[in-house]
């Protein structure tokens, strides 16, 4: 719930010209990390010795590894910390933390719920504060919504960002992602301590059953209206989310997984601008007994995580400024009047969006039709499970 305390951090805000925001694209080879030697050394004196090589060892090394040296890069204060995991893509690693826990929650459910929570916790502040930057963004890139917008409602927005940005790195330091009580050791624990997998071939077979079980439940969920397409949050954004997942954990083990344009789905129309997608496996280095995974099938996932994503960054954020407006309106109702022009703007139902929403929804639903006809999904977690007999 958004406070007044965040309309004055707001109004501080504005007078900080060189306040940054998030900025997608810039180049990560800039990104202040943790020398890599450095890293090596830090990780050799967490993991214990073992006889036998742990197969997920690496893995979630490589995830955690990534995240250290972004977020304890040395020198770093609140502002520069937040800027530079931003940039790095920080939060990619950590949902891969989350995907692989939830993978292997059947393994040891009290080991990796813990590592599926500190994984959800550090993409999920990363992610609020990151929507935050892109709402102000958005006000300000659409001519109409920026003349609309007086210098106390964007102190608003402003303050918004200011509190995400406090409540993430409180977070950081508070499940020690940062600080002297640092995670990384339980987290290592977490693959060390709980019950051993030693073969890749028990953790495909875990890898891959969950994806299934996953596109079932979504292909379940977009069934029964569940998943309901006139709605961005609980529907666009929740499906967008879960399909996600899929290749995200995909590309969480490099060399296990490979594209395989011998596998084919049904249904679905893949185009040229669907091959850029940037949802890409590591092949460089394949294991004997790596698994294909349909290109088709991949590619139009990518595309649909696309698509999905491209309906929030626009519809969604008027709807998401709307209620923001609102909730500061109730909240201080002597900012109704000026803020009055700018919800008009924005409103799902207003003469000036109403059109835009329609379209949105209308492509949704479309889309959701698609999904339903082509049973995407079910083909997808069929060859999955298919693939999983094999080891």
């Amino acid at each position: 719930m958004f406070k007044s305390s965040a309309l004055v951090a707001g109004i501080l805000g504005l007078v900080m010209t060189s306040f940054p925001l998030a900025i997608a694209g810039d180049d990560p080879t800039s990104v202040p990390r943790v020398p890599a030697e450095r890293c090596r050394l830090f990780f050799k004196s967490l993991q214990k010795y073992t006889d036998d090589e742990l197969a997920l060892l690496p893995y979630v090394r490589k995830s955690l590894t990534q995240i250290y040296a972004v977020l304890n890069a040395p020198g770093l204060m609140d502002l520069s910390r937040v800027e530079n995991l931003v940039k790095a893509d920080t939060r990619g690693f950590s949902y891969q933390l989350e995907g692989i826990a939830k993978a292997l929650h059947s393994v040891d459910a009290v080991y990796y719920e813990t590592m599926r929570d500190m994984g959800k916790v550090l993409e999920n502040s990363i992610g609020d504060y990151v929507f935050e930057t892109e709402m102000l963004e958005a006000l300000r890139e659409d001519s109409a919504l920026k003349a609309a917008m007086t210098p106390r409602i964007e102190a608003l927005f402003q303050g918004r960002i200011l509190s995400q940005r406090a409540r993430l790195n409180q977070n950081l330091e508070r499940f020690g992602w940062i600080g002297e009580n640092k995670v990384y050791g339980r987290m290592m624990d977490v693959v060390q301590n709980s019950e051993s997998i030693e073969k890749k071939s028990t953790l495909k077979k875990k890898i891959l059953q969950s994806m299934a079980d996953d596109l079932r439940k979504t292909h379940a969920d977009v069934m029964s209206g569940k998943l309901d397409p006139t709605k961005i949050e609980e529907g666009i954004h929740k499906l967008r989310r879960e399909v996600r997942s899929i290749p995200i954990l995909i590309m969480s083990f490099p060399g296990m997984f490979y594209l395989d344009e011998t596998i084919k789905v049904k249904k679905v129309t893949i185009s040229d601008e669907d091959l850029k997608s940037k949802f890409i496996p590591d092949e460089s280095d394949l294991l004997k007994r790596a698994v294909g995974i349909s290109k088709d099938g991949f590619y139009y996932i990518g595309s649909l995580v696309r698509r999905l994503g491209k309906m929030k960054s626009s519809t969604g954020i008027k709807e998401y400024v709307h209620s923001a407006l609102e909730e500061a309106v109730a909240e201080d109702d002597s900012l109704k009047r000026e803020a009055e022009p700018l919800l008009g703007l924005v409103s799902p139902t207003g003469s000036a969006s109403r059109a835009e929403f329609e379209k949105t929804r209308a492509e949704a639903k479309a889309l959701f039709n698609d999904l339903q006809e082509s049973k995407i999904f079910l083909q997808l977690a069929t060859q999955f499970e298919a693939a999983k007999e094999e080891f």
